[in-house]
């Protein structure tokens, strides 16, 4: 279900401060689905991955992505 899959995204999103150690696999793998699976990801899981680059972003998780 696109929408379970979508709310895993975000809530992991917004426990990344709390756990960095253990969920420091995250940013690397949304970047990974999105570089190799972008043509085949429904385009809510998309916007909801970029969201999620977001919110690493505002609590200085991960540096600006180029």
């Amino acid at each position: 279900n696109d929408n379970t899959i979508k709310d895993v995204i975000v809530f992991l999103s917004h426990l990344s401060h709390v756990f960095p150690k253990e969920l420091s696999f995250l940013p690397v793998e949304l970047k990974n689905l999105l570089e190799f699976s972008y043509n085949i990801i429904h385009p809510s899981i998309r916007l909801s991955i970029i969201e999620s680059f977001n919110l690493l972003r505002k609590k200085n998780l991960i540096e600006p992505i180029e």
